[in-house]
């Protein structure tokens, strides 16, 4: 597909702490996540604050963020000295940073690009699988919004969100697991 779509990039909604916050207001911790040893990704990271938040969540954890957006890379290695941070497109991930990884975190970004028609369905499968096929046996994709999914062995293990199940969240769940 054209990755001239991916270039509306980044959408800017992340707040520090929001991982946290997430993951409280549904009553879990990162740490219950079941999440092998290994590096973890930051898919479409902006300004950093999402890795920032996943490397203090996970401090023996290798944390890597990866955006398209180089003004927002830059102001994340600057903010973020201690972190690696990464300007590439998101689709590129399998040939430039294939990992594997143990975690791959895309919270608003690629969820978000959906629900507003900036990737359509057959994209973000696409994307999806690029990401699944980045993870270690039994690594775990985490997509975010208004809602969390988690998925591990291409299994949905959570799936919630602030106001009960919503359409987009079910579309983007059969779509993660057909990829």
């Amino acid at each position: 597909f054209s990755k001239k779509l991916m270039n509306v990039w980044p959408l800017d909604l992340t707040n520090l702490n929001r991982i946290r916050w997430t993951f409280e207001y549904n009553n879990l911790t990162v740490s219950s996540l079941e999440i092998p040893e290994g590096p973890i990704l930051d898919w479409g990271c902006s300004r950093g604050l999402t890795t920032y938040d996943l490397s203090t969540l996970l401090p023996r954890r290798k944390v890597v963020g990866i955006d398209i957006d180089s003004c927002c890379i830059d102001i994340a290695k600057m903010d973020y000295p201690g972190l690696e941070f990464h300007c590439i497109d998101g689709c590129d991930l399998k040939t430039i940073l294939p990992g594997p990884y143990a975690a791959i975190f895309a919270m608003n970004n690629l969820s978000n690009s959906l629900d507003r028609g900036i990737i359509d369905e057959k994209q973000f499968k696409e994307i999806a699988k690029i990401l699944k096929s980045c993870l270690v046996d039994d690594g775990v994709l985490v997509l975010g919004s208004e809602y969390i999914i988690v998925y591990q062995n291409n299994i949905t293990i959570l799936g919630r969100s602030r106001e009960g199940d919503k359409p987009n969240q079910n579309l983007i769940n059969r779509l993660v697991l057909e990829a």
